[in-house]
């Protein structure tokens, strides 16, 4: 049923490692893959330890881990800046690379995973298993994806701020062509703007996703005419989790666009009907007879790719709203379950939120059923328990059909250390039980998949259901329909230490483009002696623009140390910054085996940010090339009191095909030359960044300048103006 692998590699041999209990599931690139096929991706998470097993839900898909988690990945720039600059950064992610083996035969759909250490697990991260020709998007700078003829998926993510993705493709044939975006299914947090072009550059087709429901749209295509989709975040986001998968498809001849309503006379029991909305009727209606203590669920399934936002709503006979259903199972098809107090007739109303039916047709299916008596179980994702102690399981009770009996419950899997006392049944009429889990006071840190199934009568017949684990969106709403069926069953280990901020909240101002090293205390408890490790959390509070810090080690018995803080050039000092740390070791359980374990260090450190300590400017915003020519680009270097040695300045950044060796700046000088290489085949212009390092109190201080370059591609073309300040 599942497959799991783990990952063990000695602290010091990471990059650095950084955490906060428990580890959490986050994105993966590419997001998507091909029944049958294996797919080596990039798995993502938060607060991740070197010994995290990655565990997959779905039968038959395994995931092996290829490597130990990387280093804290910050947001790259350009960086919001102004009051969009007070958005903070989403979480710090680590990335894994994996294998996943996606046996043949599978039906499309989410592959849900999740990451489990010694400190528990928390939030599922999913994989879509997609049956069309799949194409990772081109992250060459400027460069147009092919994804070639339909059908096709394509593969992308908006790593940077204010970015574009530009896929090109071509109809196989003439007719409906109907582009799907999965985004907020992937647990990405991306908004879609989407447009198709023609070659011309009009506008054949666009959508925007203004209420996190997906993006869709269909337009008429000619067969052979290349067109090119455009994705963006409809803010302009960009981050490396904002995965997506476009999914272009023909649309299959016939296919209805349109439908009839249809408008039967009383409904009495269970129907299947068609039903239309557009411009002349905003909304559809039903006349429902209902039976006292007869339950009926009524869900309205609108036409694919029409992104139409339905809902139900249910009136007596004096106008009075006594029922209502909206969005449902992840999409926007709303569902509505209702049970009658009392016979009567009521109307049932179909209607659209979103503005489709105002401009076009929408048909949509109504389908009305009366469950049997029974219930479904809902358990949680998680439950998390140390060794010698004791956690609350609690099993809710969704019941249908007017059934009120008692349910008696049984547990299965559980790890061999855990057990299950109190009572075992959830009384007649009850919504939910709390069983008491007791892990044994030698227990292993381990996890299992506990199984929890429910077992009631009715009518002289006996019901059973197994407790499904529902999956949240990223609005919160429980997916009951997705859910796994078990929970996570941890016995973890309590961090035997803790850490504090030193420093007064906000009391320390700092410069920009340099360290701050910042005073953390440190305890140790439980009789643990031994060497910790301070990094970034993962999850941050006000982090922005790059801030940034190492892992440091922390030798056995220090109790006070000073943590490395970079505060990018670029920080605005009109607010305070700051920056959240977590402390982790590697300690055995309680049956002896090293475990890593780690804890949030209590307090921010607060910085209210001044002044830069060293400058680096151009007195010419722009200078000129020609391929194959060297080029001189002029800069100058101010220096505050402390920077006293030499300064080393490289070329950070440019077109590919321009490249400049580090440049030694000695004390005193001030305007300075730094030597180009023009390659002959350089293509293009863009922006050269420059940086200047040197050291204050022993610790970094940077600064960095841009240039703009113009590129003279004509031969015989003159030299490149000197940018010599006048």
């Amino acid at each position: 049923m599942t497959s799991i692998a783990t990952v063990v590699v000695p602290l010091l041999a990471l990059p650095a490692i950084f955490g906060q209990k428990p580890p959490e599931a986050g994105y993966c690139f590419p997001p998507g893959g091909n029944p049958g096929t294996v797919v080596r991706a990039r798995l993502a998470g938060s607060d991740w330890t070197p010994d995290i097993s990655l565990l997959s839900e779905s039968p038959g898909v395994k995931i092996e881990a290829l490597g130990a988690p990387g280093p804290v990945l910050l947001p790259e720039p350009p960086y919001w800046q102004g009051i969009r600059s007070f958005l903070n950064d989403p979480p710090l992610p680590r990335e894994m690379e994996a294998r996943i083996s996606l046996p043949p035969g599978m039906a499309e759909g989410p592959v849900r995973w999740r990451v489990v250490n010694a400190c528990g697990s928390k939030g599922v991260g999913t994989f879509w298993v997609d049956s069309a020709r799949q194409v990772l998007e081109d992250t060459s700078r400027g460069v147009v994806t092919d994804a070639g003829t339909l059908p096709v998926t394509i593969s992308g993510r908006l790593g940077l701020i204010g970015e574009v993705d530009r896929h090109r493709f071509v109809p196989a044939r003439s007719g409906t062509v109907s582009v799907d975006i999965l985004a907020r299914r992937l647990g990405s947090d991306l908004n879609a703007v989407i447009e198709v072009r023609d070659a011309a550059g009009a506008v054949l087709a666009e959508a925007a996703d203004t209420a996190g429901r997906e993006a869709s749209l269909r337009f008429r295509a000619e067969t052979g005419k290349p067109l090119e989709l455009s994705v963006r975040d409809i803010d302009y986001k960009g981050y490396r989790s904002l995965v997506y998968m476009a999914r272009i498809r023909h649309v299959p001849e016939g296919a209805p666009m349109e439908a009839a309503h249809a408008e039967p006379g009383l409904i009495t029991g269970t129907v299947d009907l068609p039903g239309c909305l557009g411009p002349d009727r905003r909304e559809a209606s039903y006349q429902v007879r209902c039976v006292k203590g007869e339950e009926i669920v009524a869900v309205a399934l609108a036409a694919d790719g029409l992104h139409a936002d339905l809902y139900l709503r249910l009136m007596n006979d004096k106008g009075v709203v006594v029922g209502k259903g909206d969005d449902h199972g992840g999409g926007t098809d709303p569902r509505m379950p209702y049970l009658p107090k009392e016979s009567g007739d009521l109307v049932l109303i179909v209607g659209d939120h979103s503005p489709v039916s105002s401009a076009r047709k929408v048909p949509f299916r109504l389908v009305i059923t009366k469950p049997r008596p029974g219930f479904r179980l809902e358990i949680p994702q998680v439950i998390q328990l140390p060794a010698g102690g004791d956690a609350a399981l609690e099993v809710k009770a969704i019941r249908t059909g007017g059934f009120a009996g008692p349910i008696r419950l049984e547990f299965a899997g559980a790890p061999a250390s855990v057990s299950f006392s109190g009572p075992l049944e959830i009384p007649a009429g009850a919504e939910s039980l709390k069983v008491k889990a007791v892990a044994g006071k030698s227990a292993p840190a381990t996890h299992a998949l506990l199984r929890v199934s429910g077992t009631g009568e009715s009518g002289g017949g006996v019901i059973t259901a197994p407790g499904i684990a529902p999956h949240s969106g990223l609005g919160g709403a429980a997916l009951p329909e997705n859910g796994a069926p078990f929970t996570l069953c941890c016995v973890v280990v309590p961090p035997p230490f803790k850490g504090r901020v030193v420093e007064a909240d906000g009391g320390r101002r700092v410069h920009r483009g340099a360290t701050h090293l910042a005073e953390i205390a440190l305890e140790r408890n439980e009789g643990f002696t031994g060497e910790l490790v301070l990094d970034m959390a993962g999850t941050q509070q006000r982090h922005r623009q790059g801030i940034r810090g190492p892992a440091v080690p922390v030798a056995p018995g220090v109790a006070r140390v000073d943590y490395p803080v970079f505060l990018p050039e670029g920080l605005e000092t009109s607010k305070t910054s700051r920056i959240g740390l977590v402390a982790m070791a590697r300690v055995p359980d309680a049956s002896g085996a090293p475990r890593w374990v780690l804890a949030p260090v209590e307090g921010q450190i607060t910085m209210s940010i001044e002044g830069a300590l060293m400058k680096l400017t151009a007195p010419a915003a722009e200078v000129a090339a020609v391929p194959g020519q060297p080029l001189k680009v002029v800069l100058r270097l101010t220096r505050g009191k402390g920077i006293e040695g030499p300064v080393v300045v490289s070329l950070a950044d440019g077109p590919p095909g321009i490249s400049g060796p580090e440049v030694s700046v000695p004390p005193g000088s001030e305007a300075f030359e730094v030597p180009l290489v023009v390659s002959p085949r350089v293509k293009s212009g863009g922006t050269l960044r420059f940086k200047a390092s040197s050291k204050w109190r022993g610790h970094a201080v940077e600064s960095e300048a841009e240039v703009s370059l113009e590129l003279l591609m004509a031969p015989g073309a003159k030299a490149p103006p000197s940018n010599e300040p006048r």
